[in-house]
């Protein structure tokens, strides 16, 4: 009898454990470095979905993406882009389960954080000066 409830207790558990673990293999992290500037140029299509999230936080003219790049990397492995400032932002996925991605985000020599984020959604990592402007940092993983 104890060998029968103790069997079940085991499967209870892989059964929690797989749902709230997920498989491994890669996720997609896509970082997009925009621009924000009190210069006239209007909203960049590509950037309509970080437009939504900004205009509450910055006052800007324009907004235009000027990179963006989608990485497909397994747990604990880096993404790495280097900014038009010549920073490098670095994404590292530590974990992933039901609660999202928890990932290791650095902009070189001025971030260090570690973040939950759900599949598909857009969260801005940082903003620095540059040019006329400010660069805007945002990534997405999907999972």
């Amino acid at each position: 009898m104890k060998s029968e409830a103790f069997a079940i207790l085991c499967c209870l558990c892989a059964l929690f454990w797989a749902g709230a673990v997920r498989a491994a293999g890669p996720i997609q992290i896509e970082i997009v470095v925009s621009q924000i500037s009190n210069q006239p140029g209007g909203i960049d299509e590509r950037a309509k979905k970080l437009h939504r999230k900004l205009r509450r936080e910055f006052r800007y003219q324009s907004l235009k993406v000027v990179q963006s790049k989608t990485f497909e990397i397994d747990v604990d492995e880096v993404a790495s882009l280097e900014l038009p400032n010549g920073r490098v932002v670095r994404v590292t996925p530590l974990l992933v389960d039901e609660r999202g991605a928890l990932l290791a985000v650095e902009v070189e020599g001025t971030l260090q954080t570690d973040l939950r984020v759900k599949s598909n959604h857009l969260v801005v990592i940082g903003a620095q000066r540059y040019g006329d402007g400010k660069l805007v940092i945002s990534l997405q993983p999907r999972f």
